[in-house]
């Protein structure tokens, strides 16, 4: 499994534009191929902001990067101080 970890910077002002917007997000990560979960943070001066999602591979995690890009990109663009940063990470799973 891959994970896609993404932090950006906004303002507290925005955290419920920023909540609605997530909202929109998970559910198109139900439809889409892969997708195992996804978890939303934000900073307790809700100046920081991130989204942890896990996928079953790296493809298709990063298929789902290109696709939120294109089509929730400008309103993030609109609510973020910074551009967000991405990394993409191999998820290792402890043995019960």
């Amino acid at each position: 499994m891959y994970a896609r970890h993404i932090t950006f910077k906004s303002t507290s002002e925005r955290r419920n534009a920023i909540e609605s917007l997530a909202r929109e997000i998970y559910d198109r990560f139900k439809s889409l191929q892969g997708f195992v979960r996804v978890i939303y943070l934000v900073s307790e001066d809700e100046t920081s902001y991130g989204s942890l999602s896990i996928w079953d591979s790296k493809d298709d995690a990063e298929g789902a990067g290109v696709l939120i890009r294109d089509e929730f990109g400008v309103r993030l663009g609109e609510l973020v101080v910074a551009p967000p940063e991405t990394v993409f990470m191999e998820v290792i799973e402890p043995d019960s």
